[in-house]
Parts: structure tokens; sequence; C-alpha cells
């Protein structure tokens, strides 16, 4: 009788700490699926006062925090790709208004230097005055909304000597599309996670995008052979992204690459237009990889409009259509 009263003790225990896993989901019809897993923590004011510059937290308690990302990819220009696949997530402390979404392959709860990176995606964070929006524990949420009406977070006012400052160090957003592209621009999806904590409150953004896998075989410029495969990002409203990079002189992700013999380490491509177009090759850490590749660009010949960015890949050649135009660049010359 003992030791059946001890069993179902330790079920109840297993049972209480499986209820404590928590998860949020999206399904993104013709796109795919979004989940993340956590065990919530709950608030204590001494557990902010640890914080320091630097510090990177598990965004949890126990087991990691994983995101599940399924048929898609999250892109956030500037910061990095999330590909298909399961991830860790920790949050890096800065200061009060600078986190940072820390995100790495391996399943363990706290990042490592060892560990391989998948992005960095800075936070917008604030801290929410009125007590009934504060929460008790940790809590994620998955929202869809669209470019152009993301989740705000109001600042908290700046009084005295330094009223005035935030102004200052405020950067205009200076595309200024056409009216019709500015409409299809801020009607472009867009997936928030929302993260709060007490009285904390963080919004990470990403873009869903579909995408498609090329393979290739080439020699590089060493005389090695080399097998690739290459994960194109489709993205969608081509006359937005290329006037962004036409006109504003932008940058886009447009695809991830892997080499064989490489330990699998993906390469994100990213692309600057004009008529002397740029490829440049970015660890997941943004750090650059080599010299960017010099390319050409060339009215698209198409027999219909496309809807979204693609790329192809045929030899060592590479060449991405941004409706009206095409990129080309030799993979071999990197």
């Amino acid at each position: 009788m003992k030791s059946r009263t001890i069993v179902c003790a330790t079920a109840l225990v297993l049972a209480a700490g499986a209820a404590l896993a928590a998860d949020t989901s999206l399904k993104i019809r013709k796109l795919g699926d979004v989940e993340v897993s956590w065990n919530p923590v709950t608030y204590r004011e001494e557990l902010m006062a640890q914080l320091q510059p630097g510090l990177t937290w598990r965004l949890g308690k126990d087991d990691a925090t994983r995101l599940k990302l399924e048929k898609m990819a999250l892109v956030t220009p500037g910061a990095g790709v999330l590909l298909p696949g399961e991830q860790t997530l920790n949050l890096r402390f800065w200061a009060w208004d600078n986190w940072v979404l820390v995100v790495f392959e391996e399943d363990e709860w706290k990042w490592s230097a060892d560990f391989r990176q998948l992005g960095l995606f800075d936070a917008t964070v604030g801290r929410s005055a009125d007590a009934k929006e504060h929460t008790k524990a940790l809590d994620l949420k998955l929202n869809r909304t669209t470019r152009g009406n993301p989740t705000t977070i109001a600042k908290a006012a700046v009084t005295g000597a330094d009223a005035g400052l935030d102004d200052l160090f405020t950067v205009p957003d200076d595309v200024e599309y056409d009216p019709q592209l500015r409409e299809r621009f801020e009607a472009l999806p867009w997936v928030e996670l929302i993260v709060r904590f007490g009285p904390h409150k963080g919004v990470v953004g990403f873009e869903p995008v579909p995408i498609r896998e090329l393979k290739g075989k080439f020699a590089r410029k060493d005389g090695e052979t080399r097998k690739v495969t290459l994960i194109g990002l489709d993205l969608p409203e081509p006359g937005v992204r290329s006037q962004y990079l036409e006109e504003h002189e932008g940058e886009l992700p447009v695809a991830v690459l892997t080499e064989a013999g490489k330990g699998g380490e993906h390469v994100v491509l990213h692309l600057s237009g004009g008529e002397v177009p740029m490829l440049w090759s970015r660890m997941r850490n943004g750090d650059d990889v080599g010299d960017p590749l010099e390319g050409t660009r060339a009215e698209a010949i198409l027999k219909k409009s496309p809807n979204s960015v693609f790329c192809a890949l045929e030899g060592s050649q590479l060449s991405v259509t941004v409706a009206p135009w095409v990129y080309t660049f030799d993979l071999s010359q990197r």
C-alpha cells in the first residue's frame, strides 16, 4: 500500500510539472506553422535586480524554450533568417530599453559561445505603469498582424534635463514608397513574439516567407568542386522589393546557402541593387564572410508577372529575379 502511495504521489508531481509547460502557436494559411513552448517562471523583482549588461537569460525555467517552425522561414531584414526546424530562444539584456532575442540550434536551456547561432533579433521593449497589464509569470504569445499594424509599446515619459532627447535620436523611415506600393507593403503579413514578464513587455517581429530548395554543384575558384544547397526566400510583392533595392539603396536577404564539407554552416546571402549589384555573404550573427560578389543587372524577360522574388541556380550561376530586374552572380568566385 505504501509503495502504491509513493507511485501515485510521484505521478501527481510529474503531472503537476507537465502542467507548467505552456505553448503558443500560429497556423498561417498557405505558408506554414510556428509554435513556441516554454516553462513559465514567476515574476520577482529580485530576479530583475540580477540583470547585468550582456547577461543572457534562458527565457523560462528548467528546460529550454523552443521555437518550432514548419514549411516557411521567418525573416527580419538586417537581423537574420530562421529556417524550418526547432531552435532555442534566449533573451540578452543590455539596458532596460535594449534587449536582443538570441536564437540557437542546440536543445539546451542556456546559450553558449560554442553553440550554432541562428540569429540575433532586436526587441522593442517597455514597461507598463498600469498594474492591470502586469503578469504574475513569464507569458509568451505569437501574434499575427501586418507590416502596417505592428504591436506598439508606449515609451516611458522622459522629464527634466533629458526631455526631448528621445526625439533627437529617433531615425525616421526614409523609404517613401509610391502610394500603391506603400499599401502593398503595409499589407504584408507580420508575425510577432510578444514577451510579458511582470510590468515588462517586449516584441520581436518577423516576416513569414515561403521557401524553395535548390541544389548545385560547381568548381570554386580554388579548383575544388563544391556541392551546395540553397534555400531561396520567396519574398512577396517584388514591386515593393525592387523599389527598395533600386531607389532606396536597400539590401534584402534572398537565400541561405549551405556548402557540403563546411560543417553544415548556413550563410545568408544579402542582395543590394543598382547597375553593379552586390551579393553579401553573412553568418547568422551578422559577420561578413569574405568580400561581396559583384554581379550584373538586366531586365527580366518573363512570360507572366511573378508574385514573389525568386532564385534560380544553374551550375555556379545564381540569378535572383526581383521584377522587373534579374541580378546574376557567379558563386564559384566566393
